[in-house]
Formats: C-alpha cells, structure tokens, sequence
C-alpha cells in the first residue's frame, strides 16, 4: 500500500512540475485551443515523454503485483484529474473541467509509459 502511494505522489509532483511551463508548450496548454484534439494528444505526448524521463531517474516500478500496478493506470489519472480540478476551483479560476481533462490525459500517458517500459 506504502508502494502505491508514493507511486501517486510521484506522478503528482510529475504533473505539478509539468503546470509551470505549461505556456511554452503551444496548443496543447492554451486556455481555449483551437483543436481539443490536438491539444488532447499534446497532453498525452507530453505525458509520455515526461514518463519517459521518470525511468531514467527511477527505472524500478514501486509496485511488484500486476493488479497494483494496472489499478494505477486507472486511479492516478483519475487521482490527478481531481487535484488539478480542486486546485483550480479554489483559486476560483475558470472551467475547472479542462484542468481535471488535462490532468487525466497527461497521468495516464506518463502512467502507461511507466507501466510498459519499466521494470
């Protein structure tokens, strides 16, 4: 259970690291994108290559059990989403959805990275 949630806890700060420079990214981190599309796979790329990253620091998977590592692939996402959600409708900002959509996009691309590739 420890595993599982500093596995969370890594995947917060991931995407915690990732909002600040979030204006140098282009369509994908734009208030009103052109295309939620593009701006959907920018977040998952994103998220991706920011999993990518996380292996060359900690290659090793915290969890060892298959089930607790495929029930991350779907709580981070959802657990980010959330925080990103409430973060944004404390500071009373506008469309708290996208910033649940967003994060969910990004955690589980870093998410499934981490999954597939780590060992």
């Amino acid at each position: 259970m420890v595993e599982f949630v500093i596995e969370l806890v890594v995947e917060i700060f991931g995407e915690a690291l990732i909002q600040g420079g979030y204006s140098a990214f282009g369509e994908a981190f734009r208030a009103k994108p052109k295309s939620p599309w593009v701006a959907g796979i920018g977040q998952l790329t994103l998220g991706a290559v920011t999993g990518a990253l996380s292996l060359l620091v900690w290659p090793h998977l915290f969890l060892q059990q298959a089930w607790a590592r495929w029930a991350l692939l779907i709580f981070t996402p959802l657990g980010v989403g959330s925080v990103l959600w409430a973060v944004r409708k404390l500071r009373e900002r506008p469309n708290p959805e996208v910033a649940f959509q967003r994060g969910v996009v990004f955690a589980f691309g870093m998410s499934l990275i981490r999954l597939a590739f780590g060992s």
